[in-house]
């Protein structure tokens, strides 16, 4: 039994995560290998990785023009030695000494394990703070939380699976919500078991406000038309908090007023007003429920 490490990589340099993770490798008592596709980075960065990979003996392809993280993850399925793939985005850092144990200790056929994902301590720039504060505050969740909905959670960064099971199902190109959400629902209809355990992998990259909501934005809008495809009786069983939300506000008739605060509140975001982190992120909870609300509203997305 082998367990492959497939590095997807842009514009950041791998020395720190590829030692961490053959530092590791090297105490386990199964064989791994490490490959890395990279995509696009600047060439100073992809010679420098290069020039890593070839020391070590890791597998290592590069393609200049611009490849998702979906894309390269399929591409080093196809490449891997490995009966198990461990996907890991390569700006990301790992934080617990048995991370790679913690995998080889739950390897089972046929099922898709989930690590998580975390924010580091550090605050970052007031530009960046945003973001960081959702990371820590929203949009990371314990793996008892992950568990209830395992299907919704999944994300292919930080998963370990079956390499036969995700040759069957490969990852969607895209890397945003309109491909994640039917991908994991394909594996749910399938019936393949998907767990998540306590074994996160962190960032410290943070994207700008206003860059922050315009993606947002997006995966709202993505995930109001994916809904609107389903059956009502899938509907009943969304775990997407901001979408059950919606069904109560509904149920007791206040999804106008909610609406309108929602809206107000979220505007301030885009104001050049200081708040505090406890009021951006509940004014950031409000714009991703106005988004939601709006979007499932639009009878031009309707499929």
């Amino acid at each position: 039994m082998m367990l492959s490490i497939c590095i997807t990589a842009r514009d950041v340099a791998l020395n720190e995560l590829i030692t961490r993770l053959k530092e590791q490798a090297e105490k386990l008592d199964v064989d791994t290998e490490i490959c890395v596709a990279e995509s696009a980075s600047k060439s100073s960065i992809s010679r420098q990785n290069e020039a890593l990979c070839n020391n070590l003996n890791i597998k290592y392809i590069r393609h200049n023009q611009y490849w998702s993280h979906g894309q390269m993850k399929n591409m080093l399925a196809q490449q891997a030695s490995g009966s198990y793939l461990l996907f890991v985005h390569g700006s990301m850092h790992i934080t617990h000494r048995k991370f790679l144990s913690s995998y080889t200790e739950v390897m089972q056929p046929g099922v898709v394990v989930h690590g998580g994902v975390s924010a580091s301590g550090r605050r970052p720039a007031p530009d960046y703070e945003l973001h960081w504060l959702a990371m820590h505050n929203l949009l990371t969740y314990t793996s008892d939380e992950r568990n209830k909905h395992p299907y919704y959670h999944l994300c292919t960064n930080n998963m370990m699976i079956p390499r036969g099971l995700f040759l069957q199902y490969p990852t969607p190109d895209s890397d945003d919500f309109s491909g994640l959400l039917p991908y994991s629902f394909e594996l749910k209809n399938n019936k393949i078991p998907v767990i998540h355990i306590d074994n996160p992998i962190a960032t410290s990259r943070f994207l700008e406000t206003m860059r922050f909501l315009a993606i947002t934005r997006m995966q709202m809008q993505q995930i109001a038309y994916w809904i609107k495809k389903l059956t009502k009786e899938e509907m009943e069983h969304v775990a997407i908090p901001e979408y059950r939300h919606l069904l109560k506000a509904k149920k007791w008739k206040m999804a106008p007023l909610l609406k309108n605060t929602y809206k107000l509140n979220a505007a301030r975001l885009f104001s050049d007003n200081y708040f505090s982190l406890r009021t951006s992120l509940r004014m950031y909870k409000h714009f991703r429920r106005w988004m939601l609300m709006k979007y499932i509203e639009n009878k031009k997305m309707a499929s």
